[in-house]
């Protein structure tokens, strides 16, 4: 399975908000997700390219989702997506997943802007 690694910013502040993140980068890795995996860190999230969906069959803990656009704005945030549930956003085309709790510690909301950088 590929990854690559990145970190996430609030693009006006240039705080980092998620500094392992990892993108996966063939069919294997972005079917498997977070299948089988123990839960995330504050700092760990995993995001999807071309992704406006997500399905939670098989997982064992709940998530937060933030759904992006291109240009990485906020499309719509979904706060403790539990095991065995589906979200989406068919105006976004970017999703990331992070440890529940996530959107409200950061306070991320619509509207706001997320950059990410490659390590």
């Amino acid at each position: 399975m590929k990854y690559k690694r990145c970190r996430v910013y609030k693009a006006k502040s240039e705080e980092v908000i998620f500094s392992e993140v990892l993108m996966p980068t063939d069919f294997f890795s972005r079917a498997k997700g977070l299948l089988g995996r123990p839960e995330m860190t504050e700092l760990e999230g995993l995001l999807f390219l071309k992704c406006n969906s997500i399905h939670m069959l098989g997982m064992r803990f709940p998530i937060d989702l933030i759904f992006l656009d291109s240009l990485g704005e906020i499309i719509r945030c979904v706060r403790s997506l539990k095991p065995w549930r589906l979200a989406m956003s068919s105006d976004s085309n970017i999703t990331l997943e992070v440890k529940q709790g996530s959107i409200n510690k950061h306070q991320l909301q619509p509207g706001m802007q997320l950059r990410w950088e490659f390590k």
